[in-house]
């Protein structure tokens, strides 16, 4: 197999010919998390609009599981961003807009929110009850559930040379509030670590507009036009729902987060 052309944080991207691409996961990674992202990808290349690679199959490859993909001649948002990283924010904006066009749909046949997060919340030894409760009672609010991408943010778009952009990467997908998935991205923007195969300087670039310039408060301001209070719940709880899914190194900075957001509701 020829060399990657793009990485993903648990997998590795072919090129197969002119018109496809293979995604293909690392050994061990869970082949129901896989069959999610193709079952939830078919949903919505059929009852959407929205510009996508079309899946075309799953494949097995000895021990690794993969997906076929239409192929998008195009650049990520984040390949970008280590070109230039001062412009960040421009990229910021089309990010926001992108995403309201995300919520515009509603598609039937994805799990909710309560279906995907409520499993996770209750068996991470992260959280201690009361948090745990205080979460779920957030999470099973009634409110109009739409589509929801669940790991927005510049890695997962790519804009191709006529400057249409697309929307990757709809393993995490779910039906839910709008408000939840933006305040999923503004934590990820806030807490989570840039990707461990950039070139160091692009790695430190990242972690200092990270750290220094309240990346969380900036999305959720391009955005726009949330409810103050639901801000507030849904940053706690997308918090808590990075804090108990999280495999990486800063555990500490997850949950040092997640407190500050807690102090701030009491």
């Amino acid at each position: 197999m020829n060399r990657p052309i793009a990485f993903g944080r648990c997998s590795k991207i072919f090129e197969v010919d002119k018109s496809s691409i293979l995604k293909l996961y690392d050994k061990g990674f869970a082949d129901e998390k896989i069959q999610q992202e193709y079952d939830n990808i078919k949903l919505i290349a059929t009852h959407t609009d929205l510009n996508i690679p079309k899946p075309l199959k799953m494949v097995k490859l000895n021990d690794q599981t993969g997906i076929y993909y239409q192929k998008i001649s195009g650049t990520s948002l984040m390949d970008l961003f280590l070109i230039n990283p001062l412009r960040y924010f421009t990229y910021g904006k089309i990010i926001a807009k992108l995403h309201r066009q995300v919520h515009q749909y509603q598609v039937n046949g994805l799990k909710t929110q309560i279906e995907v997060f409520s499993k996770l919340l209750k068996n991470t030894n992260r959280l201690n009850s009361n948090e745990k409760e205080l979460l779920l009672n957030t999470l099973r609010l009634k409110k109009r559930f739409v589509l929801c991408h669940g790991d927005f943010h510049h890695g997962n778009i790519m804009v191709d040379s006529l400057g249409k952009y697309y929307i990757l990467d709809w393993m995490d997908a779910f039906s839910g509030d709008y408000v939840l998935d933006v305040a999923l991205t503004a934590v990820n923007a806030s807490v989570s670590d840039a990707p461990k195969h950039i070139p160091h300087i692009y790695y430190y670039a990242y972690e200092f507009i990270k750290r220094v310039l309240k990346l969380d408060r900036r999305y959720l301001n391009l955005y726009g036009s949330i409810e103050p209070r639901a801000i507030r719940d849904n940053l706690l709880l997308a918090s808590g729902i990075h804090l108990a899914r999280f495999s990486g190194s800063n555990l500490a900075s997850h949950r040092h987060y997640f407190e500050a957001i807690l102090s701030s509701k009491t």
